[in-house]
């Protein structure tokens, strides 16, 4: 085989990997798009069916008040929203700064914590790959 056959061959070679990628890179995609469609699907039954338990215990008078009936809702919605666009890196001094302003910045409205706190000892643990290196 010549050397010009060599590089041809070569060339189609990387052609078939570049290829390979970007239908491997489209597949991904698709399958995030997916899942974010059966999230917002999964959060949109959520919240309906959160919404109409909300309205049906202060209709039957089964809620101690509405303020805890619209806090429900609000729950259910601020989920929902949250769930439709992640925040971008530039969003993140005003979001922090929302946050702190809430009652209770430190846990969601259904309990999970919002912020972890690590020592510099376990971000090392975590980082440093098993390398005894510091930051």
């Amino acid at each position: 085989m010549t050397a010009h056959a060599v590089s041809i061959t070569m060339a189609h070679e990387e052609q078939d990997e570049v290829e390979a990628m970007l239908v491997q890179r489209h597949q991904e995609r698709s399958s995030a798009q997916d899942q974010n469609r059966q999230r917002l699907a999964k959060s949109e039954r959520e919240t309906r069916e959160g919404a109409a338990a909300a309205v049906d215990d202060l209709a039957a008078g089964q809620t101690p008040g509405s303020r805890l009936a619209f806090e429900g809702v609000a729950k259910a919605l601020a989920r929902r929203a949250a769930l439709v666009e992640a925040p971008r890196p530039q969003e993140a001094p005003r979001l922090l700064d929302l946050l702190f302003r809430c009652e209770l910045p430190y846990c969601a409205p259904d309990g999970r914590p919002t912020l972890s706190e690590f020592s510099l000892r376990e971000l090392e643990r975590r980082f440093s790959g098993g390398r005894g290196g510091s930051f």
